[in-house]
């Protein structure tokens, strides 16, 4: 948005509510994320709507400070001790970020919803060509199939052979139990490990399991009829034991992942209390303390009249249990498939009943972690204890490793055998019973042109599914149908709710004038903006002069309220916001509004900025806040690695992309709780030395070269940096690798674009610093250079060694003495102040 100059009043409107506009596109949902970059909390022992109130909290924080330059947040526990705005006001504005549909507790091992898949552009680009491949496959397909529609009526009627057969292929599934007295034990086996960098490749191999570990216990099955040929009826003692198959969510522990998978079957239930369908899961077990069930897996059971699918990592507050809202009546035999699929950040489970689906009550929804369990095995008709035996009968059992779609669900739900869908006149037959012929026809008797072309297309399908798995997703906002209700807290405490408050804003910030308060989010943001607002241009060209000048117009650019400083320029500080707004007044600079590159460019050309930061006598101005003199300041922490890498020739300005890690201490992390979730794989190419903006960034521990010089912890909103000087900032500037191999690369160019040492030297000093040297600077820089040829003439190891510094190679072809002395001096003048200050 920065490199396109979009309108600044635009920009924040997307930031505050993007979601909210018309048709959003994927960039204005993305910029959402600016409200969901606040701290959140994955502890086990938390109370999420403490936690959840902590967020709407700090949204009201960061929203204020950035754009009205208020402490409003001083307001949470009781009425502003020094600004007109009361607890209640506070509370109102609370109310506008307060129906987000987030939880209080976040998510270990991925990012915590709202949110969205977050394709890169060339993921756009691919996934735009699978569409098009896909669409013209099918258009293919259609045609062949129409021609050849007789010959598929014929095959059906005379050749087909019906019931539950394994008709058609079906690359996805992983385990099937036919259930039939007369058909051998028919299961797919399943790896015990996935290859995590390809979450959605085949869990398993295609193979059949020894008897001996797989098979009814406990009674003797009793076959008879179900709709699809013949079942088991279960009496309640009867189980069957599948063995280690069907154990998803594999991953290392603490890895992030993804996971789908879905269970079919036919079953009939004798009561309400029927028990468990299929399940992966261990007896369960109670905590004294609490009587909950101890359980780890999932599961798909028939229960007070209703289906129930668990997926348990902790019962109480670590599964996604669902059941069915409508009940269902027993002794009937009814299709089922249950769907987990852990890409969604809502609706993770879905359940269908004779191919439609059915509306869910959520009986816990917060999954934040593993729930396989390598110790327990799959089973139909058990699972759980003995207590949970089924009492009914089962057919056809399935477990898939992905989701089918919904013409999937109603084909499997489809009882018809194919002869039989042949009697029913075309005009006749459901959409189920179509696609099942079809699917048929194809699988057995198609022609080869037919088949290639079905094969392609479940190809390319596959292909989008791998891609689409493999997007990249960000945290973003969203609004509930219905607005959340919004409490006055007393002291600020989530568990002491007062009155009820609806939106609205500070009376000191509406002057008193009548009218309706925004009714949204969006059309806060669109008043933060507005004409009737005038704190967001003020507060905005406030912090941008900061930048440029070490401190804005007003110092607390933080607090415009009565404790923070008076402007020191009020009527330019009016000048430039209108400005900003209006984008220009001469006719030669005229511009469009809120336009944030015209205001730098009308700053930086100004004599004011232009002029020099030599330090002249002025009474009563001793910092220079009447600006009689350039300001000089050191740079911020990024801009010093930035210059460093740039001054070098390493700097990589590539935009975009995945954050990167570059140099640090070795074993930073290792002694941390959980150090393997935040395990630093350095990179090896040119992540090196991408922009200081991509570089890997955790809140408890940031990167250490920046944070000596005073980068920001971000665990909160920051619009002012402090600025120290400590000897900790020379050593990282004369020993960190960053900056040994940028005066490596420095002193190279040096020596191979001059002859004569003077000039090097003097090219060098002005490359990092912006000036010719004085004659009394190149002076002791010569000495420096001579100093250090005589040291490593005589120690050509420690040249050796130094020129080892950082994964780029040095130049061979050039003195490795010569190199190394020019390297020390460099590294001095990186390490000058005038090399890290803004003169």
């Amino acid at each position: 948005a920065f490199n396109r100059d979009v309108p600044f009043d635009r920009f924040t409107i997307e930031q505050l509510a993007g979601d909210m506009l018309p048709n959003p596109t994927l960039d204005q949902l993305i910029a959402t994320g600016f409200n969901r970059n606040h701290r959140l909390n994955s502890e086990d022992g938390i109370v999420p709507e403490e936690y959840h109130a902590e967020y709407v909290v700090d949204r009201v924080d960061t929203t204020s400070t950035v754009f009205l330059g208020l402490t409003i947040g001083c307001a949470r526990c009781h009425n502003h001790k020094f600004d007109p705005i009361s607890q209640r006001e506070f509370y109102q504005l609370y109310s506008y970020f307060n129906s987000i549909p987030e939880d209080g507790r976040a998510h270990n091992y991925g990012n915590s919803p709202p949110w969205i898949a977050a394709p890169t552009r060339a993921q756009q680009r691919e996934l735009s060509r699978l569409a098009g491949r896909i669409d013209a496959e099918r258009q293919s397909l259609e045609a062949l199939i129409a021609t050849a529609t007789p010959e598929a009526e014929s095959w059906a009627r005379h050749r087909a052979r019906g019931g539950a057969e394994h008709w058609f292929p079906e690359e996805d599934l992983i385990v099937r139990h036919s259930l039939d007295e007369n058909r051998p034990v028919e299961l797919l086996a399943t790896v015990d490990h996935i290859d995590m960098a390809k979450p959605n490749e085949n869990l398993g191999t295609r193979e059949k399991l020894d008897p001996a570990k797989a098979g009814f216990r406990d009674s003797v099955p009793a076959y008879l009829p179900s709709p699809v040929g013949q079942g088991v009826g279960f009496d309640g003692r009867l189980v069957f034991e599948a063995g280690n198959v069907g154990n998803f969510n594999f991953r290392d522990r603490l890895v992030d992942y993804k996971d789908q998978f879905a269970i079919s079957a036919w079953f009939r239930a004798d009561s309400e209390q029927s028990g468990a369908i299929v399940t992966r899961i261990r007896d369960i077990s109670f905590e004294k303390d609490n009587n909950l069930p101890k359980a780890r897996g999932y599961g798909l059971f028939f229960n007070n009249g209703r289906l129930h699918f668990n997926i348990v990592g902790v019962w109480a507050d670590d599964s996604w249990r669902v059941e069915t809202a409508e009940p269902i009546k027993p002794g009937e035999w009814r299709h089922v498939v249950a769907i987990f699929d852990s890409t969604l950040p809502y609706e993770k489970a879905r359940i269908y009943l004779d191919g439609r689906r059915q509306p869910l009550k959520i009986n816990n929804g917060r999954l934040f972690r593993t729930f396989n369990d390598d110790a327990a095995q799959l089973r139909i008709g058990g699972g759980g204890g003995p207590d949970y035996r089924f009492r009914g009968a089962i057919d056809e059992v399935r477990v898939y490793k992905s989701a089918p779609d919904e013409e999937m669900i109603e084909v499997l739900a489809c009882a018809e055998s194919i002869p039989e869908i042949a009697a029913i006149p075309p005009a006749r037959r459901t959409r189920a019973q179509q696609l099942k012929l079809r699917l048929g026809w194809i699988a057995n008797a198609a022609p080869a042109s037919v088949r290639a072309r079905h094969r392609e297309l479940a190809t390319l399908q596959a292909e989008r599914r791998r891609l689409e798995s493999q997007f990249p997703t960000v945290m973003v906002m969203q609004e509930l149908p219905q607005p959340r209700p919004t409490y006055l807290l007393r002291r600020g405490a989530y568990d002491m709710p007062g009155e009820q408050v609806t939106r609205g804003l500070p009376v000191a910030l509406t002057s008193g004038k009548p009218g309706p308060p925004p009714a949204n989010r969006l059309e806060l943001a669109r008043w933060i903006v507005g004409r009737e607002n005038p704190l967001t241009a003020r507060v905005t060209v406030n912090r941008l002069w900061q930048m440029l000048f070490g401190s804005g117009i007003v110092r607390t650019v933080e607090d415009f309220g009565l404790q923070g400083e008076l402007p020191t320029h009020p009527e330019l500080l009016d000048w430039l916001a209108l400005e900003f707004v209006e984008g220009g007044t001469g006719k030669s600079d005229r511009g469009r509004g809120w336009s944030v590159k015209q205001l730098l460019r009308r700053i930086v050309t100004s004599a004011t900025y232009r002029q020099s930061s030599i330090r002249t006598p002025l009474a009563g101005d001793p910092e220079n806040r009447l600006l009689a003199r350039g300001s000089r300041l050191r740079l911020p922490a990024e801009m010093i690695r930035d210059q460093a890498l740039a001054a070098s020739g390493l700097l990589v300005e590539k935009i975009g992309g995945p954050s990167v890690k570059p140099y640090q201490p070795p074993d930073l992390l290792k002694d941390m709780v959980f150090s393997n979730m935040t395990n630093y794989a350095q990179e090896k190419g040119e992540g090196l030395w991408r922009r200081s903006l991509y570089t890997y960034w955790k809140r408890t521990v940031l990167n250490p070269s920046m944070q000596v010089f005073d980068a920001s912890a971000r665990e909160q909103c920051t619009v002012r940096e402090t600025r120290t000087n400590t000897p900790l900032q020379a050593l990282n500037l004369m020993n960190d690798v960053t900056y040994l191999e940028a005066a490596r690369l420095l002193a190279a160019g040096l020596i191979t674009a001059r002859s004569r040492v003077e000039e090097r030297l003097a090219l060098g000093f002005r490359t990092v610093t912006s000036r010719h040297p004085e004659p009394a600077e190149l002076r002791r820089l010569e000495r420096s250079l001579a100093d250090r040829l005589a040291h490593f003439t005589r120690h050509p190891e420690e040249a050796r060694s130094l020129l080892q510094v950082g994964e780029r190679r040095h130049r061979s072809d050039l003195d490795q003495v010569e190199l190394a002395a020019y390297t020390v001096v460099t590294s001095l003048i990186f390490n000058l102040d005038e090399s890290i200050s803004r003169p």
